[in-house]
C-alpha cells in the first residue's frame, strides 16, 4: 500500500486569481487521491478566504510588504514537524524560497508549482525543487529557455470547470461576449473595434462585457462604442460573481487579449459552456484552439472576419459548440487533472 503523502502548499497572493484557483484546484485532487493538503497563506487575503471556504486548514506566512522570513521559517519547519509533512508545494517565487529555506537540513521534498505569467526565479537554490509542475505549454518555455531540464518540468493543465447550463441556440441575434477584468492587456477596445466592424456588416449581433474595473473603467469604454457608433448594440454587465450567469447569455466567447493568459481560465469556462471561441493568439492559447479560431493580437479586423464566418455557417457553429464541449469533458476533465497531479506528487517525493 503506498504511503499517503502530507502536503504544506505556500501561496502568498492577495487575491482570488488564476494562481489561487489551480492551487485549489491541485489541493482537491490530491485530497481526492488520499493525501492530506494544508496551506500556509497570508493573513486576511481573499486567496485566504477562498482556502478557507473550501475547508482547508492553513497557517499565517507574512505577507510580501511586511516580510518576516525568520518567522516563516520557523512557523513552517514547526508545523511540519507536527504534521509530519512530506512536501512543501510553493506557488510563488518568494514561497518558493521560504520552501528551499525550510527545509534547508531536513528531509522534505519540495515542488514548485507555477500558474502565472511571471518570468521565474533561478538560482543556485533552486536545484533543491524536486519538480516544477506548469499549468502550461507556455510557461514551461520560460523554464527551459532559461536552462532548466524538461525531464524537471511537467505540465499539467487546469481543468475544465463543470458548467451546467444549455448549450447556445444561435437564434438572432447572436450574442457576443468577453469575460475579463477591464484593463488594457485584456484588449477590450479592440473588442469594440470588432463589434463595430460586424455591425457595419449588417450582421445580427449584440456584444456583451463582463468583469471588474482593474486600469480601465466602464464609462471610458462605453464612451470609446459611443464613438464607434454601437453603445446601443453593447450590454455592460459589470463585475460577474458566477461566470456561469455571464456565459449562459453568450453564443460565442472571444478573447481579445494581446498579452498575459500563461494560463485562460476562461477559455476554459466558455469550452465547459459549449460555446464556440475566438481569441488572440497568446500565451496558452495556442495549445487549445486550433489555428481557424485564433488572430494577432491588435487586430480587430482579422477577428471580425473569423466572427464573421462562423456566423454565416449555423452547421458550423453548432458542430464548433459540441466540439468545445466534448474538448473540455475529455481532455481537461477533472479527472485526468487529478490523475496526473498526484502522479507528479509521487515522483517528487521520491526524487
Amino acid at each position: 500500500m503506498k504511503k499517503q503523502l502530507k502536503i504544506l502548499s505556500l501561496i502568498d497572493v492577495p487575491w482570488n486569481s488564476g494562481l489561487t484557483d489551480y492551487a485549489i484546484k491541485q489541493a482537491k485532487a490530491l485530497e481526492k487521491t488520499g493525501y492530506e493538503v494544508f496551506f500556509g497563506a497570508t493573513e486576511r487575503t481573499l486567496c485566504l478566504e477562498r482556502i478557507k471556504k473550501e475547508g482547508f486548514t492553513a497557517i499565517y506566512i507574512s505577507d510580501r510588504k511586511k516580510l518576516n522570513l525568520l518567522g516563516d521559517i520557523l512557523k513552517i519547519r514547526n508545523f511540519a514537524k507536527k504534521r509530519k509533512i512530506d512536501i512543501l508545494n510553493a506557488h510563488t517565487g518568494r514561497t518558493q524560497t521560504i520552501a528551499i529555506l525550510s527545509a534547508t537540513r531536513t528531509n522534505l521534498k519540495i515542488i514548485r508549482t507555477k500558474a502565472d505569467a511571471k518570468t521565474p526565479r533561478i538560482s543556485l537554490l533552486s536545484g533543491r525543487i524536486s519538480k516544477i509542475i506548469c499549468a502550461s505549454a507556455y510557461i514551461q518555455q520560460m523554464y527551459t529557455r532559461r536552462g532548466i531540464s524538461e525531464n524537471k518540468v511537467e505540465i499539467i493543465p487546469p481543468p475544465a470547470p463543470k458548467m451546467d447550463i444549455p448549450l447556445p441556440g444561435f437564434k438572432p441575434p447572436i450574442i457576443i461576449g468577453i469575460l475579463a477584468r477591464l484593463d488594457p492587456v485584456k484588449g477590450h477596445r479592440y473588442f469594440l473595434d470588432a463589434a463595430a466592424l460586424l455591425t457595419s456588416r449588417n450582421e445580427k449581433v449584440e456584444f456583451e462585457i463582463g468583469g471588474y474595473e482593474a486600469n480601465t473603467k466602464y464609462p471610458e469604454l462605453k464612451k470609446y462604442a459611443d464613438k464607434l457608433g454601437i453603445v446601443n448594440k453593447v450590454h455592460f454587465y459589470g463585475e460577474v460573481k458566477q461566470p456561469e450567469d455571464f456565459i449562459k447569455r453568450c453564443d460565442i466567447g472571444i478573447i481579445t487579449s494581446t498579452g498575459s493568459e500563461a494560463v485562460s481560465r476562461v477559455l476554459l469556462e466558455w469550452l465547459s459552456a459549449g460555446r464556440p471561441v475566438i481569441s488572440t493568439n497568446v500565451g496558452c492559447v495556442p495549445e487549445i484552439l486550433k489555428e481557424d479560431f485564433l488572430c494577432p493580437p491588435g487586430r480587430p479586423d482579422i477577428m471580425a472576419e473569423k466572427i464573421h464566418r462562423l456566423l454565416n455557417s449555423p452547421s458550423l457553429l453548432r458542430m464548433v459548440s459540441l466540439q468545445n464541449k466534448d474538448l473540455a469533458l475529455k481532455k481537461y476533465s477533472f479527472e485526468t487533472f487529478s490523475c496526473h497531479t498526484e502522479a507528479i506528487f509521487r515522483k517528487g517525493c521520491e526524487t
